[in-house]
C-alpha cells in the first residue's frame, strides 16, 4: 500500500479500534519508522484479555468481513486491506513498554518460529527488520529494557542470528544486552507450540 493509503488505513483503524489497549507490529510499525519495505495489511498486537471483544468493536465501526473470513479496511483507492491480529500469548511475552523494543522482541520471535516452503525468505525479512531496528534504537540511544527482551536474549535466537550474520553480535552488545547462559526450555516448548500452530493453518500471524 502506499504511504497515503497507509496513513489512511490506520486512521480508521485507530479510530476504530479507540480505547482499547493494542499497538501496531510488524511492516506498517516499522514504515512509521521510517523502514521503506513494502506492506499490504497492518499487524495488530492486543493484550490476550480483549480478543474477544476487539472483533464485534471493528466490525461495528467500519471495518468490514474479507473474503477470506478475516478482517479488512476498504480504502479509498477502492483495495481492501487486511487486518492480521495476534495477542500477547502469541509470543509468550507480556504486552508493554517501548513501541521499539516490543518491536525488536516479537521480530527475534518470529525469526525463530518461521515454518514452511518460505521460511527462509521471511526469515531473511526479519533479519532485515532487526538491523533496521537495531540501527533506529543506536542512533537515538534508546536502550531497551533487558526485561522486555526475552526472545532476543533466548540462547537459540542469540547463536542462530548471531551465526548467520556478521556483526551481529556486536550491534545486540552495543545496545547493552547479553545472551542467556544456557537455552530455555519453556523458551523452546513455547517456540514448538507456536511453530505447530503455523503449521496447522491456526496462527494468521505474518
Amino acid at each position: 500500500m502506499t504511504p497515503a493509503i497507509r496513513a489512511e488505513f490506520l486512521e480508521a483503524l485507530h479510530k476504530a479500534l479507540g480505547a482499547l489497549d493494542y499497538g501496531i507490529i510488524g511492516g506498517t510499525a516499522l514504515a512509521e519508522f521510517g523502514n521503506p519495505r513494502a506492506t499490504s495489511d497492518i499487524d495488530v498486537m492486543v493484550p490476550r484479555g480483549i480478543s474477544e471483544v476487539v472483533e464485534p468493536q471493528l466490525l461495528a465501526r467500519g471495518m468490514v468481513r474479507t473474503a477470506g473470513g478475516g478482517l479488512g479496511y476498504i480504502a479509498s483507492d477502492g483495495n481492501c486491506y487486511g487486518i492480521d491480529f495476534t495477542t500477547d500469548r502469541n509470543i509468550s511475552q507480556e504486552f508493554s513498554g517501548r513501541q521499539e523494543t516490543f518491536l525488536l522482541d516479537s521480530k527475534a520471535y518470529s525469526y525463530m518460529t518461521r515454518v514452511g516452503p518460505d521460511a527462509d525468505a521471511k526469515r531473511l525479512i526479519d533479519a532485515n527488520d532487526l538491523f533496521f531496528i537495531i540501527d533506529y534504537m543506536k542512533e537515538r540511544q534508546i536502550r531497551p529494557d533487558r526485561r522486555r527482551c526475552r526472545w532476543v536474549l533466548d540462547y537459540d535466537f542469540w547463536t542462530t542470528f548471531t551465526r548467520a550474520f556478521e556483526g551481529a553480535e556486536r550491534l545486540l552488545l552495543d545496545l547493552g544486552l547479553q545472551r542467556d547462559a544456557t537455552p530455555s526450555d519453556s523458551n523452546r516448548s513455547s517456540r514448538r507450540a507456536s511453530s505447530g500452530s503455523r503449521t496447522s493453518g491456526s496462527s494468521g500471524r505474518r
